[in-house]
């Protein structure tokens, strides 16, 4: 499973999931905390198990529609290769620090 490098910055189109267990739109956030709350609220109001794996899943499923760039496979690369790799731009001000 891919996972997100670690950042404080939002990625493009901001954080989203699709719950594989039913056919409702997209889960979205702009905040990583806030799109895992509203994961598990969406598994708690259907009444699904939540599985162990949960935020991994959420995270192989948005890394899908990521580059390299944001997300990488732990399988592959170590932790710290992966941070010490090309990190996505903060934004400061309206400016991009790189």
């Amino acid at each position: 499973m891919l996972k997100l490098k670690p950042s404080n910055v939002t990625p493009p189109d901001g954080f989203r999931f699709k719950c594989p267990l039913d056919d409702s739109p997209l889960i979205r956030a702009m905040d990583k905390g806030d799109w895992l709350r509203k994961i598990r609220k969406h598994y708690e109001d259907n009444q699904y198990e939540l599985p162990p794996d949960w935020r991994e899943q959420a995270e192989d499923y948005l890394c899908q529609f990521l580059d390299d760039d944001w997300c990488y496979d732990p399988m592959k690369v170590s932790f710290a290769e992966a941070i010490t790799r090309k990190m996505p731009p903060r934004m400061c001000c309206g400016a991009t620090v790189g």
